[in-house]
């Protein structure tokens, strides 16, 4: 991505570079400050890897969580399923009940 882009270029240019091509005073110091400064790729990498550890953290809960749904859902299918039958084992029970007390 970004970081091998700019490690490719910075490869490219030091292999075409010369030793000792540049002199200590054609480039002024607060020059060389401004560039470091603007392109502090470790502080900008770290928030991003931050960033990014963060993300994936929240992604794992998610799955967590999505898997503790699944398993709850069908808990709950299968309840619902058992709460049925006995509502019709009521109803047969409640009928039997009614066909007993008539004799």
């Amino acid at each position: 991505m970004l970081v091998n882009e700019m490690l490719s270029a910075f490869y490219v240019k030091v292999s075409q570079a010369k030793t000792r091509s540049v002199d200590e005073n054609e480039v002024p110091s607060a020059l060389l400050s401004e560039v470091a400064n603007k392109y502090d790729l470790e502080r900008k990498f770290d928030k991003i890897a931050e960033a990014n550890y963060k993300i994936d953290e929240i992604k794992i809960q998610v799955q967590e969580d999505l898997k503790k749904v699944a398993v709850d859902q069908k808990e709950m299918e299968e309840l619902d399923k058992k709460a049925e039958n006995m509502a019709t084992n009521a109803k047969e029970f409640e009928k039997d009940a009614k066909v007993m007390e008539k004799q």
